[in-house]
């Protein structure tokens, strides 16, 4: 049918030549030179045009076809190309979920060789350099991204993670919060190579836009964590600071804490020795009373009792006691401190009658201060009578324990070793059994000697 067409147009073109020539007789000269002249009919340079213009037309269209076969030759190539780089990918990425890091590696990289701009296989082949132990090349491929996209924050961050420099690894978090100013990844990295570094005063400063951070954008219970790690980088701070003799700056940073937490113990207890290290005894007094009026805790009384038999002033320091007990009856804790201290000032009958006084179940701390005070009073049968069911630690130390994980120790401790919270430690030990042989204990060998 289209062969008819064509056919049927090329008759009716050539009817249309003749006819018009036939009509139109008349002829054109044309002169190239003196001696070269020629003579065309009218009728022949009109239809020499259209043919003219038909070939043009009939070329180009097939020009055009041409470039449209080879663009799709170039497409299909390059989908199937992306689809064996796809391929190659998963095979990869299973590889480096399996464990087979130096495979994944060598099955990314022919993916990526395929598909030099897929980010997801740079991701994954990176990862599967630093699984393989290649963290140098894992940066330079990620680098070499970052190159062409300089503010991608992911990459950056993944960049944080492979270079092994750490000035290079603290310029690029540094990069990361030009971008991002509250990243939290950037934020938690610097302040703890801060930390590493001893200077918890910088750490601080990130940790305070990290609870900004989590303030936005986080839960509850994320600033709840925060903010307990801001009260012991407060601690710290100060502490590092009492190291490099920078006495009252440290006391301003501790106040800071107090602030946070009017009952954070650790600040209080530092803020005392700060005072101390400072010469201004009243100030240390005046702060660890008010410490143990707020908080309860008793190192605050165990910490008095230094200062006041530092002054030779038991009888200050039995006012506070007294009183204590007085407002808390009920307290065991106190009543030990009490019998402790009376030992310590040789009031051997009166922490007698204290200690006899206290009724608990599994009074080990007591026992073992009673026991003491028998020996005083040369009375060790007595003494014996109580070790055959204890078995005791260090002489007349009470027992420390962490209110959330239960860990015991014979001092206080700002943070527990254990599950490293902040303020936990309390004297709540008086009932707990410790683990020393027996026969290592000073004062059982005294009593059997």
């Amino acid at each position: 049918m289209h062969t008819r067409i064509v056919l049927l147009f090329i008759i009716i073109v050539m009817s249309a030549f003749f006819y018009l020539h036939t009509l139109n007789p008349l002829e054109v000269k044309f002169i190239i030179t003196d001696e070269w002249t020629f003579v065309l009919p009218v009728t022949i340079i009109l239809f020499a045009g259209f043919v003219a213009g038909v070939v043009v037309m009939v070329v180009n269209s097939l020009f055009v076809d041409a470039k449209r076969l080879m663009k799709d030759v170039r497409e299909k190539r390059r989908r199937k190309a992306l689809e064996q780089a796809e391929k190659l990918h998963k095979e990869g990425v299973d590889l480096l979920f399996r464990g087979k890091y130096d495979r994944a590696v060598e099955t990314l990289k022919r993916s990526l060789e395929l598909n030099p701009t897929s980010r997801a296989t740079i991701v994954y082949l990176a990862e599967a350099y630093l699984n393989a132990s290649m963290p140098e090349k894992a940066a330079s491929l990620i680098e070499g991204y970052l190159g062409k996209n300089p503010s991608d924050v992911e990459m950056l961050v993944k960049l944080s993670g492979a270079v092994v420099s750490k000035e290079r690894k603290e310029k690029v978090l540094k990069e990361i919060l030009s971008i991002d100013d509250l990243n939290p990844h950037a934020l938690r990295e610097l302040r703890n190579m801060k930390l590493e570094d001893g200077e918890p005063e910088e750490a601080l400063a990130y940790e305070k836009r990290l609870i900004e951070y989590c303030e936005r954008h986080g839960s509850k219970e994320c600033v709840e964590k925060q903010m307990e790690t801001l009260k012991g980088l407060y601690y710290e701070a100060a502490q590092n600071l009492i190291e490099e003799g920078k006495l009252h700056r440290a006391v301003e940073l501790l106040k800071e804490g107090i602030k946070l937490d009017g009952g954070f113990v650790a600040c209080y207890v530092l803020l005392g020795v700060c005072h101390l290290r400072l010469e201004d005894t009243e100030e240390a007094r005046r702060t660890w009373q008010s410490a143990y009026e707020k908080t309860g805790n008793c190192v605050f009384l165990m910490k008095l009792e230094d200062i006041y038999m530092a002054e030779s002033n038991p009888d200050g320091m039995l006012a506070i006691y007294r009183e204590a007990v007085e407002k808390a009856p009920a307290s065991v804790a106190l009543k030990l401190l009490l019998s402790r201290f009376y030992l310590r000032l040789e009031m051997v009958d009166d922490a007698i009658s204290e200690l006899e006084s206290i009724e608990t179940e599994d009074t080990t701390y007591r026992d073992i201060l009673l026991a003491e005070a028998y020996l005083r009073r040369n009375q060790p049968d007595r003494a014996i009578t109580l070790f055959e069911t204890i078995i005791a630690g260090d002489d007349l130390i009470p027992i420390f324990i962490c209110r959330n994980c239960g860990q015991t120790r014979r001092d206080w401790a700002p943070r527990c070793s254990a599950c490293e919270r902040w303020n936990t430690m309390r004297l709540e030990g008086y009932g707990k059994k410790v683990s020393p042989d027996v026969t290592e204990t000073s004062i059982y060998k005294r009593v059997i000697q």
